[in-house]
């Protein structure tokens, strides 16, 4: 389990260092403003959790987090805001004084998408609960709205699942 949680923390830092080196799209509104276009859904409990909406009131109906720090921001000035709940990471972003959802990183199996998908699970699964996407058999990468559904696999297992906020332009 130790080499399992290890990969899977080093599989979380890579996306995380290619979600920081993201391109820009035409889609993207200008800086300064987030986009408003619903995506991708992380549901924790009663909490619905979408990228890029204000943070403040999802933490506070999260409720305390089991851990709280922060991280120099490599998107945005300032920094990043990472909580760690049961099962699953939020990490933010601020633009002026306000916080959005940056990301949502599933760390383990005690937590599953809405759609029923775990760490751990059978690949095959992926594309029976989301629908083919292109893939090179390691990420499988969905986007709706302003946000992608990030899927890891290694060693033919889920590995890694992440809800990512698509960022205005900086």
């Amino acid at each position: 389990m130790k080499k399992f949680t290890a990969m899977l923390i080093a599989a979380l830092m890579l996306v995380t260092l290619f979600a920081c080196g993201g391109d820009a799209t035409d889609d993207n509104p200008p800086a300064g403003n987030v986009k408003t276009e619903k995506g991708f859904c992380f549901v924790s409990g009663e909490t619905e959790i979408y990228p890029n909406d204000e943070a403040a009131a999802v933490i506070e109906a999260l409720g305390e987090p089991k851990s709280y720090f922060e991280d120099p921001a490599c998107a945005f000035d300032g920094v990043d805001k990472v909580y760690t709940y049961g099962g699953f990471q939020l990490r933010t972003y601020t633009i002026g004084e306000t916080d959005y959802v940056f990301r949502v990183d599933i760390i383990d199996d005690t937590v599953a998408t809405p759609e029923g998908l775990e760490i751990g699970a059978d690949p095959a699964k992926i594309t029976e609960l989301y629908g083919e996407v292109e893939n090179d058999g390691v990420l499988y990468k969905y986007t709706k709205g302003d946000s992608t559904f990030s899927v890891v696999v290694k060693d033919g297992a889920v590995a890694s699942i992440s809800y990512v906020a698509v960022l205005p332009e900086a």
